[in-house]
């Protein structure tokens, strides 16, 4: 959890492996299989190289804040923070700031922030001490995959990890 400024909500991540395809995707994608296949696809465009050290991890990420009452509650495509968050992950087990390079994806589930049901979008990922960091202008679900730094990489690199804090602020450092 980060707080920003005083005068900003407090947000906290809620992430778990998904047991179903989000209703508002069943149209585009039948099964949880169809849509890691659909985000690992949109990894490899972006570090060009056709095979990750482990399977990709997809997480069902949401980001939840306080009411006037104290009780966390989800945040919606509505109240979503304009500018996106910075969420920072711990390394993967087995994995390093080092030796590998992390790529991120995100499947929007319906509108929010300017984009679509099904469009995806996958950050720059930054490698620090503690873990990768990345900005999402949406969350759930959100994919990690990684490869050996070693590989020859193509367009860049992308993030890992799976979700332990966030900002309010899309640029900010946790």
């Amino acid at each position: 959890v980060v707080k920003d400024d005083s005068d900003l909500p407090t947000y906290t991540l809620d992430v778990k492996i998904p047991e179903k395809v989000p209703e508002e995707m069943l149209e585009i994608v039948d099964s949880l299989d169809a849509m890691k296949e659909l985000m690992t696809d949109k990894m490899h465009e972006v570090v060009a190289y056709a095979d990750f050290v482990a399977e990709p991890v997809v997480y069902d990420v949401k980001l939840m804040s306080s009411d006037e009452n104290g009780n966390l509650v989800a945040v919606t495509p509505e109240n979503f923070p304009e500018k996106g968050i910075e969420i920072t992950v711990p390394y993967p087990n087995g994995t390093d700031k080092d030796n590998f390079i992390f790529t991120v994806c995100h499947l929007f589930t319906h509108a929010a922030n300017g984009h679509v049901p099904c469009e995806t979008e996958c950050p720059t990922v930054t490698k620090g001490e503690n873990g990768i960091s990345f900005t999402v202008t949406g969350l759930s679900p959100i994919s990690i995959g990684w490869i050996e730094a070693k590989s020859e990489p193509g367009k860049g690199s992308g993030g890992a990890g799976a979700g332990s804090s966030t900002s309010n602020k899309g640029n900010n450092p946790s």
